[in-house]
C-alpha cells in the first residue's frame, strides 16, 4: 500500500483503508466483512456506496454487503463472466475517473 501512495499522491483522499485480518481467512472475500467495516467507519448505509472488484469473490462480497458493484474486466474472459451477474461492468478505471472527478 505504501508504493502505491509513494507513487500517487492521494493519501489525503483515501480512508479508511481497511486490510485483511491476520490469522483469520475466513474475513477475506467473499465474506463481506471488509466491506462492512468500511461502512462501519464511514457510518453510510449500503445503498451509498459502490464496491470496486476484478473478482467473482469480490461481486459476491458486494452483494452480500448489500453494495452496488463495479466489476472491472481487464480481459474478454472477464467480462464475459462479469456481464451474467448484476453488477456495473467497466472495463477501464478511467470510466469512473472521467465521471466523478476528485474534488
Amino acid at each position: 500500500m505504501r508504493l502505491f501512495f509513494d507513487k500517487f499522491p492521494i493519501r489525503s483522499k483515501v480512508s479508511p483503508i481497511i486490510g485483511r485480518t491476520f490469522g483469520h481467512p475466513e474475513l477475506m472475500k467473499p465474506n463481506p466483512w471488509p466491506i462492512n467495516q468500511a461502512l462501519d467507519k464511514l457510518g453510510l448505509p449500503p445503498i451509498r456506496v459502490a464496491f470496486i472488484g476484478d473478482s467473482t469473490t469480490d461481486i459476491e462480497a458486494a452483494k452480500l454487503a448489500n453494495v452496488h458493484c463495479i466489476a472491472f474486466a481487464n480481459s474478454a474472459h472477464k467480462r464475459e463472466k462479469f456481464s451474467r451477474t448484476n453488477a456495473i461492468v467497466i472495463s477501464s478505471m478511467r470510466e469512473i475517473f472521467d465521471s466523478q472527478p476528485f474534488e
